[in-house]
């Protein structure tokens, strides 16, 4: 039996390398959104840090799992009964930190932590790739899987999410070309029966100023979008008990899990 998922998406603008003011908006739209009935708010990428700043703020940025940011968002998740799916720059031992996604429960628990694993262009000068690894966190809204930005533009992540049984694919995004960005969230949820979900920021500084956050359902329908150039919060209600196209659909039962085998025999991409 599904809870109704009634999710915040925090179209935000984040202060560039300033972690306390970024701090401060969250909060206030945290309970924002819980005084709003969501059950869960998502933050764009690098949120806690802002993600248009230079490889040495990143680094000075960069915090782990234990630094005080994060009880701080247990206490307030559990205080405000609700989910909170956040960005940040991940301390990993070197100079170059993880560019993460981490999900703090109701209770206030860690229930996940996503490495970004495909990094753009000149982000591989001041982040560090996760490895290829992708996880379902068991929510009582559905099973839900995360990724970070570029990885949308490869299948495979989401493709194996969902076979590891994801319902709801939540990514977080810095995207400039808004269109190409709801053409990848629609084909999400198309390809995989899953609601798919991207949170994308808003930078007035940037010459796209971002924003076009999304919500697909799994008939890659946009169920929900909202206005590019503008930060905004928004709230959307995911109810798998009633609109769960996999009760309907043979593409389950269809699937010839032996086609993936080719995968793992390709060394390289040939054009």
């Amino acid at each position: 039996m599904y809870k109704k998922l009634r999710i915040a998406i925090a179209q935000a603008e984040a202060a560039k390398a300033n972690p306390e003011a970024n701090e401060q908006k969250l909060i206030q739209w945290v309970k924002e959104a819980a005084a709003k009935g969501a059950n869960m708010i998502c933050f764009p990428e690098l949120y806690y840090s802002a993600y248009d700043i230079s490889a040495d703020e990143l680094r000075e940025c960069a915090i782990d799992q234990n630094d005080p940011f994060f009880e701080k968002l247990k206490t307030l998740a559990r205080e405000n009964d609700i989910n909170i799916l956040i960005s940040y720059p991940e301390k990993n031992g070197n100079d170059k930190p993880y560019i993460s996604y981490a999900f703090i429960d109701s209770y206030g628990n860690w229930a996940g932590n996503h490495r970004k694993t495909y990094l753009w262009l000149e982000e591989n000068d001041k982040a560090t790739p996760g490895e290829p690894v992708y996880e379902v966190i068991d929510t009582p809204f559905g099973r839900i899987g995360l990724l970070i930005c570029y990885e949308i533009e490869f299948p495979e992540p989401a493709r194996l999410l969902t076979l590891k049984g994801a319902e709801i694919i939540i990514s977080t995004m810095a995207w400039d070309t808004i269109p190409n960005l709801h053409k990848y969230v629609s084909s999400i949820g198309i390809l995989n029966q899953v609601y798919a979900v991207a949170i994308n920021g808003f930078a007035p500084y940037n010459e796209k100023h971002r924003g076009g956050s999304c919500i697909a359902d799994q008939r890659g329908k946009l169920v929900y979008t909202l206005d590019e150039g503008v930060e905004a919060m928004g709230i959307y209600e995911i109810d798998l008990e009633e609109n769960n196209r996999r009760n309907e659909a043979p593409h389950k039962t269809d699937l010839i899990i032996d086609t993936l085998r080719q995968l793992s025999e390709i060394k390289q991409w040939k054009f």
